[in-house]
């Protein structure tokens, strides 16, 4: 109906999707419109993801976030991961593998004239249930999890650049 009026080209659509349905037809009817801002839900990789967001199949997903990189650029796709007790000690690797899967657009888009969205992924914490908050992870849990972060900021300072400009602008 909102095309049928001619609305269309004036809405900008936000989805938060689990990304297991995506085809040509939906990217078809989102590229009748404004802006689409897909926040893919995904919180790590490969049987990780399976165990979290069951029954997410992971060749499902990877096609499918390959699909959505080759929409049109009024399309921004970006990774949305709930941090948690089950993850947090993987998201690092979920990070490079994010990073060394070759995506162009997800996690990247532009404001104005800036890149904006980083190019890695986004994170929200978990708080509720209480049972999956990361913080109810013991001492020892929590110091391991800052040795796998600080070991991935170093990964990431020799491995993964924006462009100058990037840097400059933001």
């Amino acid at each position: 109906e909102i095309i049928r009026r001619s609305y269309n080209k004036q809405i900008t659509l936000r989805y938060n999707s689990n990304g297991i349905f995506v085809d040509d037809k939906i990217i078809d009817l989102w590229s009748k419109f404004k802006k689409v801002k897909y926040a893919f839900s995904l919180d790590a990789a490969m049987e990780k993801n399976y165990y979290i967001r069951y029954p997410a199949e992971w060749k499902t997903i990877v096609q499918n976030l390959h699909k959505l990189d080759n929409t049109p650029d009024h399309i921004h796709v970006g990774i949305a991961c709930a941090v948690q007790a089950l993850n947090i000690k993987h998201l690092p690797d979920f990070a490079k593998w994010k990073l060394q899967a070759g995506f162009k657009k997800i996690n990247k888009y532009r404001a104005e004239n800036f890149e904006v969205g980083g190019g890695i992924i986004n994170m929200h914490m978990l708080y509720i249930p209480t049972f999956l908050s990361a913080r109810i992870l013991t001492k020892e849990d929590k110091e391991e999890i800052r040795v796998k972060f600080m070991e991935f900021k170093d990964w990431l300072w020799n491995n993964y650049r924006q462009d100058d400009d990037f840097w400059k602008d933001n």
